[in-house]
């Protein structure tokens, strides 16, 4: 833990009761979320701890890391409505299999539209498909009944 110092005129340096700087720099995860806190202790004047901070850059994507891999972790916990908001972004809002684009009904709709939007296994649960982000994908209603728990139409 760094001890508490003083606030210098540039943000993200701080001076220690030591004399030395502590520099800061923070970033949002985006896929999963969360802060990510980047510190260091520099020796010397505050210019060198202004130039150490400016090189503190963005840490580098790991290479699983999807703009939807938090979907893949979170899967099971989703509701339904969630699940259909997570494939409707994931997908742009369009048919896999037509590329039509579909839309999600209000809540006290309760005409079934051809361009629904409905989520789609890519493996039918009857077949031994899993409910899984993975084996998800959007359709629209008229797509996803002329499959019939078969190949894609």
């Amino acid at each position: 833990m760094i001890a508490k110092g003083t606030h210098t005129k540039h943000p993200g340096v701080t001076k220690l009761p030591d004399g030395r700087f502590c520099v800061t720099r923070t970033w949002v995860n985006h896929a999963t979320g969360k802060m990510i806190y980047r510190r260091k202790v520099v020796d010397g004047s505050v210019d060198d701890a202004i130039r150490e901070r400016a090189s503190l850059r963005d840490p580098e994507p790991a290479a699983d890391d999807s703009p939807f891999a938090w979907a893949s972790r979170r899967w099971s916990r989703m509701n339904p409505k969630e699940r259909q908001a997570v494939i409707f972004a994931a997908f742009g809002g369009v048919c896999v299999y037509c590329h039509r684009e579909v839309f999600i009904p209000l809540a006290r709709e309760r005409k079934i539209s051809p361009r629904r939007a409905v989520i789609d296994h890519g493996t039918p649960l009857c077949a031994g498909g899993s409910d899984t982000f993975e084996n998800a994908a959007l359709a629209c209603n008229d797509c996803n009944l002329s499959k019939h728990d078969g190949a894609a139409p």
